[in-house]
Order: structure tokens, then C-alpha cells, then sequence
């Protein structure tokens, strides 16, 4: 079971065209949502905060998949709400012992120190996070970019990837940074 929870806050969907932090959660949760879904017999669900609060219920197989692919082909970065207070929202929905997948700004700390609340109840957390400042800058991606560590969500051995503006995503999904 698997619950993916999206970033819709307005002022969080930073840079331009296909290069923001909506559009690489939106390939990344389609491409997580068609394996679990469709490869590993999963059941998935969506939440997303924006102007209105949107849970796409646990679905499973084909129709799931089609579903997951529908909500997120129209999403749109339209809300106001703060990713810790959909994450506190998230955490009455999403079953223990299940995975928890999410996608922030490496600036939002608030929505980061929120992530503890479900390791603690044996939900095991990926966290995509995105580096704010290369999608505000020209979108070119500087390969002498560090990714910024998260030693509080690393010591609690949550899954992180660090996504910038312009990465390769399929490389991104190779190897994880995490904490054993």
C-alpha cells in the first residue's frame, strides 16, 4: 500500500514551463504509480492540497492506474495550504506499515520535521526533494551543484532524492541517498 502525497502550493511551484517542481512530481508519480500499480499488483493512493483537497481513494491494477494517470494528466499548483499541514492531514489516512511517498522544496522545514510523525508509526517515507534554488536560477543544471543533506531525516533512514532542475531522472532513480 502506498500513499503519494503532492505539493500543490502555489508559491512552491517555482520555475518555468515544464521545469518545475509540479512537472517533475507529476512524471515521477506516474512513472512510481505504473510500477506499483500495474508490475507489482500495489494498492496506490493520491492526495493533493490545492484548492480543494483531493484524495484519489486506494486503487488497485488497470482501472487504478488509469485513475492515478487521469488526476494527475489535469493537477495544478493552485492551493495555499502548507505541505506540514497536508502532510498532518495525510498522516489519518495512510495505513500503518505502508509507504508513504512525497515530494517537497528542500526549503520547506516545517514539511520536512513532519516526516518524523511517520516513521514513527512504521511508515516508511520516500521523500523526493527538490533543490529550490535550481529552479530559480536559469534552469540550467551545474553539475558542481552539492546536494544538501538532511542528517534529521537521514538518522530516521528515510529514502531522499535530491532532484535539481534539468536532472536525468531515470539516474536519479538508480541510487538512493539513505541512511542505514
Amino acid at each position: 500500500e502506498a500513499t503519494i502525497v503532492l505539493d500543490l502550493k502555489k508559491s512552491h511551484n517555482i520555475g518555468r514551463g515544464k521545469d518545475t517542481p509540479l512537472e517533475y512530481s507529476v512524471k515521477i508519480a506516474a512513472s512510481i504509480s505504473r510500477y506499483l500499480l500495474l508490475e507489482q499488483q500495489s494498492i496506490v493512493q493520491l492526495i493533493g492540497y490545492g484548492k480543494d483537497f483531493v484524495i484519489s481513494p486506494f486503487n488497485k491494477g488497470d482501472f487504478g492506474y488509469h485513475s492515478v494517470m487521469e488526476y494527475l494528466a489535469q493537477v495544478e499548483a493552485d492551493g495555499e495550504h502548507d505541505m506540514a499541514d497536508v502532510l498532518g492531514e495525510a498522516a489519518y489516512i495512510t495505513g500503518r506499515n505502508s509507504t508513504l511517498i512525497v515530494f517537497l522544496l528542500d526549503k520547506d522545514e516545517a514539511a520536512l520535521e513532519a516526516l518524523s510523525q511517520f516513521k514513527t508509526r512504521g511508515i516508511e517515507p520516500i521523500v523526493f526533494i527538490f533543490d529550490s534554488d535550481s529552479f530559480f536560477d536559469s534552469g540550467v543544471n551545474d553539475s558542481t551543484t552539492t546536494t544538501r543533506i538532511f542528517p534529521e531525516l537521514m538518522g530516521l533512514g528515510v529514502t531522499i532524492y535530491y532532484i535539481s532542475c534539468k536532472d536525468d531522472l531515470q539516474a536519479k532513480f538508480e541510487v538512493p541517498s539513505q541512511a542505514r
